[in-house]
């Protein structure tokens, strides 16, 4: 259940092997303010989808096909090969958020929440609207039991996507365990 949360969270439920990044697309500026302005998630899911397309552009198809081996290899159970697969597609696109997203889901699902902690950094850093990266560092923060940090990145990732539905309720659930402390 965690995992498909995480999931959820980062918007990469049923994108088959969720590709990468191109965070400086010019047509982001106008999808970000449509999406923040969508009356409810069955009118915003079609503008996430095409942000998560227009995040999802490999730089070549060298770096697709690591990618997908490093999706690949994880998926067979070899998640440390997976990384070091992604280390090296790093090595060479360092500025492509979406491999620090991978990293940073493969390294939360090996319950290796600093580094992800760090990955996450990274992918902000290229792209501070990543509303699934935001919505992640809150998945982490829960499992880390710091209920008000992951509840403060639930809050950053509504205030880009206001109608994720995983954020939505994780950010309800979190208001209501920490009651009028907030």
């Amino acid at each position: 259940m965690k995992r498909l949360v995480l999931l959820l969270a980062l918007g990469l439920a049923g994108l088959p092997g969720w590709a990468l990044a191109d965070q400086t697309s010019p047509k982001l500026v106008g999808l970000f303010e449509q999406l923040s302005i969508a009356p409810d998630a069955k009118s915003a899911l079609p503008i996430e989808k095409v942000i998560w397309q227009t995040w999802m552009e490999f730089p070549n198809q060298e770096a697709k096909n690591e990618v997908q081996r490093a999706y690949e290899t994880f998926n067979d159970g070899q998640p440390y090969i997976a990384l070091a697969i992604l280390d090296k597609v790093l090595a060479k696109h360092p500025d492509w958020a979406e491999i620090w997203n991978r990293r940073a889901t493969y390294n939360y699902m090996l319950g290796r929440y600093e580094e992800s902690i760090k990955d996450v950094m990274e992918v902000l850093a290229l792209e501070p609207k990543h509303f699934g990266a935001l919505s992640g560092l809150g998945a982490i923060y829960v499992a880390l039991g710091e209920d008000d940090k992951a509840l403060r990145y639930y809050e950053q990732a509504l205030a880009v996507h206001p109608n994720m539905p995983a954020a939505q309720e994780q950010a309800e659930m979190l208001r209501e365990r920490l009651g009028p402390a907030i």
